[in-house]
């Protein structure tokens, strides 16, 4: 991908990507993840967070994918690229399935920017939210990879959505939003099971 890229709105970055598919005859998903350069990772993690929000996902799907935006939510938190399975790399890619999934992301992403824009960029920017925002991420992978009921992974892949856009569109808002739903997140998944079990055993 063009480095002026990063320079675009997400949805324009993503319709490129559309055209630069295109042309192609067939995609691997290293050189996929290649062509999409410096925005790789968090571009990744938006692409796997979207069917959990617009959509209950098949079971088992959330395991796969949670465990990949964990690695990779730790990968940005320690400014390393992006990681894709050794089995995965060389795997060829449903071009036609792909390119579905772009436009669907990018009609999307396009209807949200009415909301998005450049701001808070000290929250994007300074080293240590970059940390906390891999570590919200990696966190938020862990809770989505949990073996629970569809549906249940709504607020860990919400989470992963608003601070993946959020690093894409440096926006600060964005990522305190993604931040909000963590704690809401942390909320359901640790802090309501410790009380409840806590309930059980003074109950007996």
């Amino acid at each position: 991908m063009n480095k002026n890229l990063t320079e675009l709105s997400l949805s324009r970055k993503i319709s490129d990507l559309y055209r630069d598919l295109e042309i192609k005859k067939e995609v691997t998903f290293e050189s996929f993840i290649d062509h999409l350069g410096s925005l790789a990772p968090a571009l990744v993690i938006l692409f796997l967070s979207i069917p959990f929000v617009l959509w209950i996902a098949p079971p088992g799907l959330s395991i796969f994918f949670g465990i990949i935006i964990m690695l990779n939510g730790y990968r940005i938190a320690k400014k390393k690229r992006v990681w894709i399975p050794k089995f995965l790399r060389n795997k060829k890619i449903a071009r036609e399935r792909i390119m579905w999934f772009l436009l669907k992301a990018g009609k999307f992403i396009a209807k949200c920017e009415k909301w998005i824009k450049p701001r808070g960029k000290f929250i994007h920017r300074h080293p240590i939210f970059k940390i906390i925002n891999g570590w919200v991420l990696a966190i938020s992978g862990f809770f989505l990879a949990l073996p629970l009921p569809p549906g249940t992974n709504f607020t860990p892949a919400l989470t992963s959505l608003l601070t993946a856009i959020g690093i894409l569109e440096e926006d600060g808002l964005f990522i305190l939003l993604g931040y909000l739903v963590f704690a809401i997140t942390f909320v359901l998944y640790v802090i309501f099971p410790i009380f409840g079990i806590q309930f059980l055993i003074d109950r007996n």
